[in-house]
Order: structure tokens, then sequence, then C-alpha cells
């Protein structure tokens, strides 16, 4: 786990892959935690 993450005050923004994050533990957890309290966005939401 990146010292970043750990240190964030405010505000975290983790830019990446959902698809390859989501096959490691740790970021599967925090993917499913960020969906559950609607944190989470994805790249294509703004595409549309």
């Amino acid at each position: 786990m990146n010292v970043a993450m750990t240190r964030a005050r405010f505000k975290l923004i983790i830019i990446g892959d959902s698809s390859t994050m989501g096959s490691d533990p740790f970021y599967s957890d925090l993917l499913e935690y960020a969906e559950k309290n609607g944190s989470y966005r994805s790249g294509y939401e703004y595409f549309e």
C-alpha cells in the first residue's frame, strides 16, 4: 500500500483500471468499499 494513500487527510483520488486492480485482494476490497459509499466513478461516466 502506497504511503500517499495512508497519509491523505481530505481527499484521495486513485486512477487505475478497476478490472486489474480488482484482481488484488486489497484493492478489490477498496473498490468495494468505495462503491458502497458512492465514491466510485468510472471514466466511462464522463464520456457519455
